[in-house]
């Protein structure tokens, strides 16, 4: 439904990459924020942001330069009348969050989800004195939001089914994998152990056991090894299970901070300004380049994090939009969904830092194999040529379910045409042409490539043609 509308109040941090998400994904955005600096300010981050989508996510080139028609800056509440949704993400306070809402629900239908991008509120105390508490919840978004996977959904102690339901929708739809929060606890899940986690780092820290930089090295090495993968059920089961783990645990839990006031290290830090990044002062101590480097770095490591997830665990019924690569491939009569089958013993595509490797591609149609037989006594060298575009076709829908899109594709780099050829068949190179001119057609000048074509004595299943292809990735 690429013109729904939905609206996004507050533009900082997190609300300027819910934007991005949403006009990524082809919704219209109206976007609040009561000063017209704010509006200005967070612009930028969401080209940049969008950019970025299409950058590392292969989303359509041409959103770089749609996405301001479907996005309307507004400083009053009554612009939001016709969304399907509105999130709130202002200033963690319960206060302004309720003078918000004041605001929102005489200018919208009765029916329309409000979702706070609380990150610890209780939702049942955000739906005290509303007029329709049961159209609100939470969503709560993890930084960057228009990158991540992440997405968290609280119902509160009256949130109707139907309003999850959608939320929950919605929220596939942009490419994230919810979690449903049927109980309210406060900081939900993910804040909650982190928090946790951030006490004890904390307590370690001021008992003198070791100093920051030394605690965050460790949990990179340890932690950061397995997150990605599995979360901490799966973890203890994989390294030894719940009766090594209750053993190791049960001398050390009550050594653990138990603490129910915020640590004096933070106290500390807090009045005297610190705050991280955005002044070059937290537990660290920042120069501008370095603060600049460090967040770059952590956008990056977002991007690959969320492809390998995409690997380990592909979104069910998630196609990202289709792009413009993609619709010529299938305007020249090879539809996405028509991929070859896969062999038992090998990948379809590798990929080995920014190279794609493609394994040979036989004329599948599908599940049939067409065009079988010596070119040119048994297959005409018309009908193999057609053949070889065919293997093409589908290395390229290989690549694309690997990598979730061909934009992802800054060049082709080598194509290795194989045919199945009588001997003393000199034309091998006019069968693989139906490839390349495919591929030509597909990209463009990024498709211009090196190439071999090779007669062979047999191929796989007695096929005509194959085709394997080398292309080089987006930065």
């Amino acid at each position: 439904m690429s013109a729904e509308r939905v609206g996004i109040v507050g533009l900082g941090l997190l609300g300027r990459g819910i934007a991005a998400c949403f006009l990524g994904h082809g919704f219209e955005v109206v976007a609040f924020a009561r000063s017209r600096q704010r509006q200005a300010e967070a612009r930028p981050h969401i080209e940049r942001m969008i950019g970025e989508l299409v950058d590392q996510a292969g989303f359509d080139t041409r959103l770089r330069t749609d996405w301001p028609s479907r996005y309307q800056p507004a400083t009053d509440f009554a612009a939001l009348r016709g969304c399907s949704l509105v999130v709130e993400s202002v200033v963690e306070d319960l206060a302004a969050k309720r003078e918000v809402y004041d605001s929102i629900e005489p200018q919208v239908s009765p029916e329309m989800v409000i979702a706070s991008n609380s990150s610890a509120l209780p939702i049942s105390l955000l739906q005290q004195g509303r007029r329709h508490p049961e159209r609100f919840l939470g969503m709560h978004w993890a930084e960057p939001a228009h990158a991540t996977r992440f997405l968290e959904l609280i119902a509160g102690e009256q949130t109707s089914e139907p309003a999850l339901q959608t939320a929950a929708a919605l929220a596939r739809r942009l490419g994230k994998d919810p979690s449903l929060c049927r109980k309210e606890m406060p900081g939900f899940i993910v804040n909650r152990m982190g928090y946790a986690l951030y006490r004890e780092a904390l307590h370690l820290l001021e008992a003198g056991v070791a100093d920051a930089e030394t605690i965050d090295r460790s949990m990179r090495n340890a932690l950061g090894l397995w997150a990605t993968l599995c979360g901490p059920f799966r973890w203890m089961d994989l390294t030894g299970g719940p009766e090594l783990y209750a053993k190791a645990m049960a001398p050390v839990l009550p050594t653990l901070s138990k603490a129910d006031q915020l640590p004096a290290q933070l106290r500390k830090l807090v009045d005297s300004g610190a705050r991280g990044i955005a002044n070059g002062r937290g537990f660290f101590n920042y120069t501008p380049q370095e603060a600049q480097e460090w967040e770059d770095l952590y956008r990056r490591h977002a991007w690959r994090v969320t492809r390998l997830q995409n690997e380990y665990f592909p979104m069910p019924n998630k196609q990202p939009p289709s792009t413009e690569r993609e619709q010529k491939l299938e305007s020249l009569g090879y539809p996405l969904n028509r991929q070859a089958p896969e062999g038992p013993l090998v990948d379809a595509v590798a990929i080995a830092g920014n190279l794609v490797y493609a394994s040979g591609q036989v004329p599948f149609d599908g599940n049939k194999l067409l065009a079988c037989g010596k070119v040119p006594s048994q297959i005409g060298v018309e009908e193999a040529t057609r053949a070889a575009a065919l293997c093409a076709a589908n290395v390229l829908r290989a690549v694309r379910a690997r990598l979730g899109s061909l934009e992802r594709i800054q060049r082709v780099l080598r194509l290795t045409g194989y045919v199945n050829a009588d001997p003393g068949f000199t034309d091998c190179h006019l069968v693989v042409n139906g490839a390349s001119n495919l591929v030509r057609e597909v990209f463009g000048e990024a498709g211009r490539h090196a190439r071999t074509a090779l007669g062979l004595a047999q191929l796989p299943l007695g096929a005509s043609v194959g085709v394997e292809m080398i292309f080089q990735l987006k930065d």
